[in-house]
Formats: structure tokens, sequence, C-alpha cells
């Protein structure tokens, strides 16, 4: 089976670490890249074409539509996840306003990246 290659995108130092931690541990996934800017990581999707961003929704210096409007140009197949700490109607109105691809909650980061893996390695099985 391809590894899902996952670019990770987060402004929190500690929210990086543990995503890159609990993404390791599982089969058939391979990181890319972790960057702490939107600029990083738009130049790292240049370089690495991922399958999947998990893109912090609160980025200091860019939004999540610009992010995904530039995702989308860059990389068209790949997906982006937004990744918040709050779960709630404005996240979900976010979300569905900007065309992201679905949503990984801080709260519960190792059951929705568990989720989110397992969705998308079934979408493009070998």
């Amino acid at each position: 089976m391809t590894p899902l290659k996952i670019l990770i995108i987060d402004d929190d130092p500690l929210l990086r670490t543990l995503t890159s931690r609990f993404l390791k541990d599982m089969k058939n996934v391979r990181i890319v890249g972790i960057a702490e800017t939107g600029t990083t990581g738009l130049e790292m999707i240049k370089l690495q074409k991922p399958s999947v961003v998990i893109l912090d929704i609160l980025l200091p210096d860019a939004s999540p539509q610009s992010m995904i409007e530039q995702v989308k140009l860059l990389s068209p197949s790949t997906k982006v996840y937004l990744c918040s700490a709050y779960s709630d109607e404005r996240v979900e109105a976010t979300m569905k306003q900007v065309h992201a691809d679905g949503f990984v909650s801080k709260t519960n980061l190792k059951s929705g990246l568990t989720e989110m893996v397992q969705f998308e390695l079934a979408r493009f099985p070998a």
C-alpha cells in the first residue's frame, strides 16, 4: 500500500510535536513536512505534493480560506483537514465555507488523526 503523505502546518510547537508523534506510530503514513507558518507550508507543498495537509485553523500569516485556495492551486489532489481546539458550530461553518475536506479536533487529536488516516487510506487502496 502506498503511504499517505502528510504535511502538518501549525504554529503551536507542542501541537506540531504531538501530531507528528501520533502519525509516526501509524502504519502506511509518512510525514513529508512540518511547518509553523502558512508561507513555509506552501513552499513544502510545492515540493512534496502531500496526500493530506493538516492545517491549523488559526495561523498568524494566513487565513484557512487563502491557504486552502493556494493548496488546491499547487496540488489539486491534496486533501486539507482543518485542525482546531474549538469544535463548535463556528468551526463547522468555517470548514464548509472554505471547502475543507475534513476536521481534526485538537481536543481528541489521536482519535481524530486515526479516523482521518483510516478514511483517507480507504479512499485510495493500493
